[in-house]
């Protein structure tokens, strides 16, 4: 069945030298045709699905679900969710611009078992979502990253800024790193 699904739309993509994403016993397989990258269909990778886990959702998984997406590209599937959803803080929003990675259009958003259950990977940003991770599939790995939250920086706006922007870059780096390890 994936054969066919991949025979089929490969002719379309291979004209317009395109990667295709099809659906395998319920995984998501990426297919590059692009013929400059040497591109093959039988060489699929499965996409790996990361979930990051704070408080909130509002700064620090939020931020590491933008780095996940900008520098996993189309091999990965990524999430965040947040113990108790907080929306979104626009002072996150505003350092990750600096970065040239736009999170404006995330939304703040409650933990999802299913997805949890499904992940390869969860992230936990904090203490409180590491305590409060539910039970999940044998499969998932975890990892903590206790990043200081920025939403609780004290002091002028320049001071929480610079708060924001050094958890930012701890987090940039830790993506950056978990993405080269699962890669390569």
């Amino acid at each position: 069945m994936a054969s066919l699904a991949i025979l089929l739309k490969r002719q379309t993509a291979e004209k317009i030298n395109e990667k295709i994403t099809v659906q395998v016993k319920g995984r998501p397989y990426t297919v590059d045709f692009n013929k400059k990258n040497g591109g093959d269909y039988k060489k699929m990778k499965p996409k790996i699905k990361i979930v990051f886990l704070c408080t909130g959702n509002s700064c620090r998984s939020q931020m590491a679900e933008g780095f996940a997406r900008y520098f996993g590209g189309d091999g990965m599937e990524v999430y965040s969710a947040g113990i108790s959803p907080a929306g979104v803080n626009p002072k996150a929003v505003a350092v990750m611009k600096e970065a040239g990675i736009d999170i404006s259009a995330q939304i703040s958003k409650a933990i999802d078992k299913n997805i949890l259950d499904q992940a390869d990977y969860i992230i936990t940003l904090c203490g409180d979502a590491r305590e409060s991770c539910p039970v999940v599939a044998g499969k998932v790995q975890k990892r903590h990253w206790p990043l200081e939250d920025p939403a609780g920086a004290e002091g002028s706006d320049v001071e929480k800024m610079a708060k924001f922007r050094a958890v930012r870059d701890q987090i940039s780096k830790l993506v950056q790193d978990i993405i080269r390890e699962l890669i390569e």
